[in-house]
């Protein structure tokens, strides 16, 4: 990203913050109560505002706050629609300008746009992927499926192995995690309550998931230390909505998702790379796209 990007991204930015305090007020429905009612009366091809010939419409806004960070999206709907009406007649106030000025031909920002239209397939198919994944768990049940458990944690594998030879051997799990682990559960007697898959991170929730209800697993290693898990009930669970589920996913497990869907891309299209590449350092040349 040069630095004019960085410029032009944080002064939408400012205009967004500024338009958000200064944005003139339209005709809105208030009334919470009937709320439903008139949503109805409304589509995404309701027009909210026209910049010369091109229309801005209802669905441009709701896109436009999908991609806002949750920060933004806990504003309250009535602040955040003033704010992005005003930043999108902005920009495709600009748009307009820059087309009408032959930018749209500028080799820079065909290239820009052929790289846009890339970035946008690419997150379309991965999401699709992901979606997929999503249903498939929700209607097998692992999706939104909950364990009650309790755990052990400790420095050391050795650690784990001792204190699981000690529960086999009958002492009373609560009584040992009191006693012996490290985490801030230990005065519960390790007790977790009931837990998602994905509000655990990953080394966990596979263990604790794959045991039934009543076993106990040996040692599990995670980025906290050494776990013994008990898990004391199963049940079924209210699904988190697909955003929420993606959101838990953690870097990890949409790696792979993404590692999986390459393997089968690469299986289907044609990809080589160049026998002679450029040096490594060209990658810091912006003078190159001059040329």
């Amino acid at each position: 990203m040069t630095t004019l990007t960085r410029f032009v991204r944080g002064a939408a930015a400012a205009l967004f913050a500024s338009a958000l305090i200064a944005a003139p007020a339209v005709a809105q429905d208030k009334k919470d109560a009937k709320k439903a009612e008139v949503l109805e009366k409304y589509d995404a091809s309701t027009v909210v505002a026209t910049v010369g010939e091109r229309k801005i419409t209802l669905g441009d806004l709701i896109r436009a706050r999908a991609a806002l960070p949750p920060q933004m999206k806990a504003l309250p709907p009535e602040v955040l629609f003033q704010g992005l009406l005003e930043q999108l007649t902005r920009q495709v106030a600009f748009a307009e300008a820059g087309a009408a000025a032959g930018l749209a031909k500028s080799p820079k920002v065909v290239a820009q746009l052929e790289a846009s239209r890339k970035e946008i397939l690419a997150q379309a198919y991965l999401e699709q992927a992901l979606r997929k994944i999503y249903s498939e768990g929700v209607k097998s049940g692992k999706i939104g499926e909950q364990v009650k458990a309790r755990h052990i944690l400790v420095k050391t594998e050795d650690e784990a192995k001792k204190i699981k030879a000690e529960i086999d051997g009958g002492a009373d799990f609560a009584e040992t995690a009191k006693k012996k682990s490290i985490g801030p559960s230990k005065t519960k007697g390790g007790d977790l309550g009931f837990f998602n898959r994905e509000q655990m991170v990953p080394a966990f929730a596979e263990a604790a998931f794959k045991l039934k209800k009543g076993e106990v697993s040996g040692p599990v290693k995670s980025s906290f230390g050494w776990h013994v898990i008990k898990v004391e009930d199963r049940r079924a669970g209210d699904p988190p909505s697909f955003e929420l589920w993606v959101s838990r996913q953690g870097q990890a497990r949409i790696g792979k998702v993404i590692g999986a869907e390459y393997e089968v891309v690469k299986s289907k299209i044609a990809i080589t790379k160049a026998d002679k590449l450029p040096p490594a350092k060209a990658i810091g040349e912006e003078k190159l796209l001059a040329k």
